[in-house]
């Protein structure tokens, strides 16, 4: 994975994340989480896995919360989506949807159940679940159609070709 991209997206999506998108879209988008799902579904899985770490170390330096309490979510989100995607079909975008859906819900459980318990915030747990199926429906299908984005667009895979003999 060439990371000076990783860098540039991270960035731009920091950016829009904390300026933009505050103002414009429901609480249930979160591109940082987008993000992390985009390399968990592209890239190699050690480099996914750090690249995950990274978005969510990120999430919690511009957060009010505990350091590292995303940077958990998100990794241990990317650990699991690694393992799952060598066991669907990954060309489908409706299933990068559902396994996205699925990975995604925990980590937002997991950071909801802290903010309660730790954080003393009143939150109720049918407004805990919704928020994380909402978040986790809505991050998973912006996941799901960023990596349909360039077969939309017209761009070609690269296909391997074995090098040919004398």
């Amino acid at each position: 994975m060439p990371w000076w991209r990783f860098a540039f997206a991270l960035l731009i999506t920091y950016l829009i994340q904390t300026t933009l998108l505050r103002h414009i879209a429901p609480p249930a988008v979160d591109l940082l989480v987008v993000l992390a799902l985009v390399c968990a579904w592209s890239a190699p899985p050690v480099e996914a896995r750090l690249a995950g770490w990274i978005t969510g170390f990120l999430q919690d330096v511009g957060s009010a919360g505990p350091l590292g309490l995303h940077a958990l979510a998100l990794g241990l989100m990317v650990l699991l989506l690694t393992y799952l995607r060598e066991h669907v079909n990954r060309e489908v975008w409706w299933v990068r949807w559902l396994v996205g859906l699925v990975a995604v819900f925990p980590l937002q459980l997991l950071v909801h159940l802290h903010q309660r318990y730790w954080q003393d915030a009143a939150v109720s747990w049918s407004r805990m679940l919704a928020e994380s199926l909402a978040t986790a429906a809505a991050t998973g299908l912006l996941g799901a159609l960023v990596l349909v984005l360039p077969a939309l667009l017209g761009a070609r895979r690269r296909r391997f070709t074995p090098h040919r003999r004398w």
